[in-house]
């Protein structure tokens, strides 16, 4: 999960659909609750541009490698 956290924080316009279809379409449990979590995951919910601290550490990463 925090692979994908570090996507939507790097491009939320490409990697928040991939976690609105999951939702809706699988049973996905919160791991704290065992509850199943909302169908329906508003845009509104996430960033709606890169974080700005992200896109920098990520960058610095690639450099690195």
């Amino acid at each position: 999960m925090h692979w994908e956290s570090i996507e939507i924080l790097l491009g939320p316009e490409e990697h928040v659909p991939f976690i609105q279809y999951a939702v809706n379409n699988f049973d996905i449990e919160n791991p704290d609750t065992g509850e199943s979590f909302p169908k329906d995951l508003p845009t509104e919910a996430f960033p709606l541009t890169p974080d700005a601290e992200i896109v920098a550490w990520h960058n610095e990463c690639a450099k690195r490698l």
